[in-house]
């Protein structure tokens, strides 16, 4: 099995912040056998990610994307994979509930942007995020497999370790 490693983010680019997921996913499928044959990082740029993702499946039969999930405009990985595969984005009634709940259960205002995170690619599933409001968005289409976890490093372990590997 042939993997990548997709990183979004603008301030990765410019060295805001330090990229520790690359090393921990790496590390990860090493540990398991998984071969690893690149990594990418680009910026919040809608059509650069798209192309990432296609060239990353072009060689690899899994791609593992961590950031761009959260609720603010510049946050464009669940788009990108849709376009990458040619699909829409669809509302998710079941991960929305899911985030009013976690609002409302702290007593924090919904705000709009948030419903955001409850769109995930048509023929995609989400995965779980028990510390945070961004669920992770799984796909298998054409032979290739996607797995998108947010760039928050506590939140991407924990769907790292509970849900992609095992």
């Amino acid at each position: 099995m042939q993997s990548e490693i997709l990183c979004v983010g603008s301030e990765l680019l410019l060295g805001q912040i330090v990229d520790t997921n690359a090393a921990y996913i790496g590390t990860q499928l090493a540990r398991y056998g998984i071969s690893l044959r690149r990594k990418q990082t680009v910026g919040d740029n809608l059509e650069r990610i798209v192309r990432a993702i296609r060239s990353a499946l072009e060689n690899a039969d899994v791609l593992i994307i961590t950031g761009g999930l959260g609720p603010t405009t510049d946050d464009l990985t669940r788009e990108a994979i849709a376009k990458a595969f040619d699909e829409e984005l669809e509302l998710r009634p079941e991960l929305e509930s899911e985030l009013r709940e976690f609002f409302n259960g702290r007593n924090y205002k919904f705000s709009e942007s948030n419903l955001r995170q409850a769109y995930q690619p048509q023929s995609a599933q989400h995965i779980p995020n028990p510390n945070g409001t961004a669920p992770g968005v799984w796909m298998r289409k054409n032979g290739k497999t996607v797995f998108a976890m947010p760039g928050v490093p506590h939140e991407m372990r924990a769907m790292l370790d509970g849900f992609i590997i095992p």
